[in-house]
This record gives C-alpha cells, structure tokens and sequence, in this order.
C-alpha cells in the first residue's frame, strides 16, 4: 500500500476523487453524474424554427434542470420544419427550401455553426437519422410528396449528400425520425395522407427501398427518439393536447407500438426530440397555450412513468431541431 499522500490509494487523493465525482463515494455504486459523456452525447442543441432562424440553444444533461444557454446562430437560418443528424463530435443540420445547405456543428466549440455540404434539391418537412458514418435525409417537401432518400458521408462533409433509395410510400410533414447503427425508423407522416406507419432503412443495404415495418399507435406527427434497443414517439396529431408516447422495440418492430409514461405538456406537430442513450427530451411544437418553453425529459430506464420537466428554452421553439451527440445510439 502506498503510504505517500500521492499514493494510488492514499486517502487525500481518493477524498479528491469522491469531491470532483470521478471516484465512487460506495464500492458497487458511481455517482451518475460521474461517467463521462463521449463527444457531444452530454448536450442537447435545440436550433432555428420559426420564431428565432438562426439561434442555437444548449443545456447539459448533467444539469437539465438549468435553462438553456444561447450559444450562437447557424450560418444558414431556417424557419420551416427541418432536421439533424450527428456524429459523436460533430452536429450537421439540414436548411430548408429554397436553401440545400447542410451546416455542421462542432460540439466541443459549440457557438456558430459553419456551411460544409449540401442536400440534392432544396426542400422542408424532411426528417434525418444517422449511422456511424452517413447522415440519411428523408422524404420531404419540394412542391411534392417527395420520397428520395439521400446519403450524406460524414467523413467528407463538403460534399453532396446523393440519392440513395425511395420511401415505400412518398412522405412528407412532421417526418419523424430515429434509429441505432444499423437501421433508421421514419415516420408517421401526415401528408399526403396520414397514418401512423413505420418504413426502415437498412444502412448495409442502403440502396433498397425502405420496408415498411409496424405502426407507432396514435396518429401523425409525434416525434422521436430513442436508445440502441427502443424507439419512442411522443405528442403529435390529431388535437393539440396529445401527451401519449408510444416505444418501439427494434428486435420486433412489426407490431404496433406500446403505450408508456405521458409526457408532462401536450405537443402536436412542429415540436422535436432528441436524447443520448438514457434519456428522451421533446421541447416546442403547437399551440402555444400548452406547448411551453419547458422540457419533458423521459428516463428510459424507467418508461412508465410520466415524464419530467426540466430546462426551460430561451425562445420557444416551434418547427425547429433538437439534436445531440448521442441520438442514433451514435454513442
């Protein structure tokens, strides 16, 4: 045993340990917000919609109770529904119609987003999931249904994101999306007809239309996120006050999906979603009367229960993107 105060087990350094959480107060437990966050998997971004294009807001999940930060604005500012894919380090943020650009966001220097690549045509109400690698953009509004499914490369992010597949059916409007690193779920859609149907797109085989899968239960609009396992979609339309949230369990994704805890506030459409591997958070969307400023936050451990609120927005949001460094079970 090492007797200097420096020593592997002296007790100074294990008492400075246990003060800064990086040493477990119990053998057996760790404080939870002592596991470090990988890349940007400890922030959730909320940026642009309609009532602020440009701005970027940020809370850390260690400290969701706090209010978000503004942090800065995206180079290209977008008030029409929207979407975001991630890596682990970076965030990348398609722009809506008449602008294709795709912004990217560096999470350890997280202020303005810069413009890298671009979209194949401009086009809104698009939804987008990630793998480890490409960043999928969905469906979409361009004067049409549209149903193209392009593939954005991460590691060359100044170029173009090319067509890829179809959707089974051409969607688009409060496009959900979400998915793990092998598959991505989107839907349900509400134009041009709505229905709560799932399609998925199978990343090792990206060229084939997607499948059309299971149902989320519920209606249109809902928005999702999820972990590696489960897919969860809360709020949404027909009615403004809907609190329902249904999970999808990926193994068996041909099924309806089933009810869980409620979020705390009703959200229809125009609101967002987006978490890490422990939690879900929506924020925004319609009407205004009980869409707040205020987030629900879902623990996945524990689903039954009714959500949260935590951080409240500076502006309230409606028709923009949540994203972080941890959705798609990216990490």
């Amino acid at each position: 045993m090492a007797l200097g105060k420096n020593g592997i087990f002296s007790l100074e350094d294990v008492n400075i340990r246990q003060a800064e959480e990086v040493w477990p107060t119990t053998w057996g437990t760790t404080p939870p917000s002592n596991a470090p966050e990988i890349g940007g998997s400890g922030k959730i971004f909320f940026c642009g919609g309609e009532n602020d294009g440009d701005l970027i807001q940020r809370f850390e999940v260690t400290n969701d109770t706090n209010n978000t930060v503004n942090k800065g604005t995206m180079s290209t500012p977008s008030t029409n529904r929207w979407s975001g894919m991630t890596t682990v380090n970076y965030g990348y943020l398609t722009t809506s119609n008449p602008k294709t650009t795709i912004d990217r966001l560096t999470y350890a220097n997280d202020t303005n987003s810069i413009a890298k690549g671009t979209q194949t045509g401009a086009r809104y109400y698009d939804g987008a999931t990630s793998s480890p690698t490409h960043g999928y953009i969905i469906g979409g509004y361009d004067g049409g249904s549209n149903s193209s499914v392009q593939r954005y490369e991460f590691a060359t992010d100044t170029g173009t994101a090319t067509q890829r597949c179809s959707l089974a059916v051409g969607s688009y409007d409060t496009m959900s999306t979400v998915g793990n690193k092998h598959y991505g779920w989107v839907g349900p859609k509400r134009n041009p007809t709505s229905n709560s149907q799932l399609y998925r797109i199978y990343y090792s085989n990206d060229s084939a239309t997607t499948a059309i899968r299971g149902s989320v239960g519920g209606g249109w609009g809902s928005n999702a996120t999820g972990n590696v396992d489960y897919g969860y979609w809360g709020g949404g339309g027909p009615g403004s006050g809907r609190t329902d949230v249904y999970r999808v369990d990926y193994a068996s994704d041909t099924g309806t999906g089933v009810r869980k805890g409620d979020l705390v506030s009703g959200r229809a459409e125009y609101a967002c979603a987006t978490g890490n591997k422990f939690y879900g958070y929506w924020n925004g969307g319609e009407p205004g009367s009980t869409n707040n400023t205020k987030t629900d936050r879902i623990d996945f451990s524990n689903d039954t229960v009714t959500a949260l609120q935590r951080s409240e927005v500076q502006t309230r949001l409606k028709n923009a993107h949540a994203f972080c460094g941890g959705q798609d079970a990216v990490a």
